[in-house]
């Protein structure tokens, strides 16, 4: 049976049998379906995690900008107390949705596929 082999950007293809599967294989196992199915659902939230850490460095530097300012005398040291405030916040926010997304999303994922594939 002739193998699948397409040109990737990252490098080879897949390299299961034509109209087969290779256990294991991402793409083409029927065991990961559910998975294939749910990362599709979530598609793109790679991205997302990406600019909020584009966002967090844009952050941090925004605040060493306005400590340097205070530090120069031509800030208010209580606004700065206030901005860095706002922005604690927005981080606390921001770890406890990861920590949801991690315990509710992917430990399940993780226990069905290990629960899959025994």
């Amino acid at each position: 049976m002739p193998e699948l082999r397409r040109n990737k950007p990252h490098g080879p293809g897949c390299k299961c049998p034509e109209g087969g599967y290779t256990p294991g294989c991402y793409h083409h196992d029927p065991a990961l379906a559910s998975v294939r199915r749910e990362n599709a659902r979530k598609g793109g939230h790679q991205k997302v995690y990406n600019r909020r850490s584009r966002e967090s460095a844009k952050d941090k530097k925004h605040l060493r900008e306005l400590a340097k300012k205070v530090e120069l005398g031509e800030f208010d040291t209580e606004k700065l107390k206030a901005i860095k405030g706002a922005y604690d916040t927005v981080t606390t926010y921001l770890r406890i949705e990861s920590e949801d997304y991690r315990q509710y999303v992917l430990v399940p994922e993780l226990l069905e596929h290990e629960n899959d594939n025994p």
